[in-house]
């Protein structure tokens, strides 16, 4: 597929890119009139959080957004979760996700993310209208935005990136001569970089160009194995038994080799980032196990015939590191007053 080559071109650092470099620059140079145009950025009506990236497709946001949130509710806070809504067939906005709604409706991470951590998550392409929404109609006291570091209107009270240890920023470049929605040196202005799984030695070295000598390190992790169709926890499959396994994410090789590290030999089948499920994509009438992401599970819940349908997801929870834990502590108490749930 012509998309996925150039993916790896991207990421191998092929030659022939030189040719798109005027076509970076003409992307650049949009990009800025775009910026610069008559958006006007509001004060934030509660402390905001950004969780964002700079390349083009996932690198591992939203398990973190839900370890913010999760991060959140221990202390006492009362957090909420913003979010574009991508793909969502939904016509009105701001819309506050429910469990009855479908990951056609709203996306597939918001609705995954609410089902998560039972936290409000709304969805809105303006996404300060969505802040505006919360501060109105809820008692939440934190926002989350689930991406949105590149939304004009929109200023982080703290900025996080995220990158992928092992693919980190690939050539360096911007679109579409690279996978960068921005230049390196946005990274002067973020508040943490927050690397997902062990840094390669081009990643560390892009970081230091940056300015960047510091990081913290995620490192998501398959715990529980719950049931697609009721989200009942169930035993993991025998390591010795055949094992299927699906992803529609921005890498899902990362979650066949997390599985593969835990000693299944799998048959994966990858298919594109928010890849709208149907019947046709699951031609085996056998018993085999097949797995797959929350991300997945939220769009596959309404193909599943019945319990005993072998159909198994698996959330993915990381700790958050300390140099994350410390600057939530110290920006949150200088972007204005909260006041925590008493538990005393």
């Amino acid at each position: 597929m012509l998309q996925n080559w150039l993916v790896r071109s991207w990421y191998q650092g092929a030659a022939w890119l030189l040719l798109l470099r005027p076509l970076e620059w003409l992307y650049l140079l949009l990009r800025w009139l775009h910026q610069t145009g008559r958006h006007t950025v509001a004060d934030n009506p509660l402390p905001l959080v950004v969780v964002g990236n700079l390349n083009m497709g996932g690198v591992g946001k939203t398990p973190l957004v839900a370890a913010l949130v999760e991060h959140f509710q221990r202390q006492g806070w009362r957090p909420a979760v913003i979010s574009r809504g991508y793909r969502a067939m939904a016509q009105q906005f701001p819309h506050l996700v429910n469990t009855t709604d479908t990951a056609s409706y709203t996306g597939d991470e918001p609705l995954m993310l609410h089902r998560m951590t039972g936290a409000p998550v709304v969805i809105d392409p303006q996404r300060h209208r969505a802040c505006q929404w919360l501060a109105r109609n809820t008692n939440c006291n934190v926002v989350i935005s689930d991406d949105g570091l590149q939304h004009p209107g929109l200023q982080a009270d703290i900025a996080i990136v995220v990158v992928d240890g092992s693919r980190g920023f690939g050539n360096g470049r911007c679109l579409p001569a690279g996978p960068l929605r921005e230049p390196l040196i946005r990274l002067c202005s973020i508040d943490l970089v927050v690397v997902n799984g062990i840094a390669n030695k081009r990643l560390c070295w892009q970081l230091r160009r940056a300015g960047q000598t510091s990081y913290a390190i995620i490192q998501p992790q398959l715990q529980t194995l719950l049931r697609v169709v009721d989200d009942q926890p169930v035993p993991w499959p025998d390591i010795g038994k055949p094992v299927r396994a699906i992803a529609a994410v921005g890498d899902p090789q990362r979650f066949f080799e997390q599985l593969e590290s835990m000693g299944y030999q799998i048959e994966g089948h990858a298919f594109g980032d928010h890849h709208a499920y149907s019947a046709k994509d699951f031609p085996w009438q056998d018993q085999v196990p097949l797995l797959m992401t929350a991300k997945d599970a939220v769009k596959c819940k309404a193909l599943v015939a019945d319990a005993r349908q072998a159909w198994f997801y698996c959330p993915q929870s990381l700790s958050l590191p300390d140099q994350l834990k410390q600057l939530l502590g110290q920006r949150l108490q200088q972007a204005g007053p909260m006041q925590k749930e008493s538990h005393g």
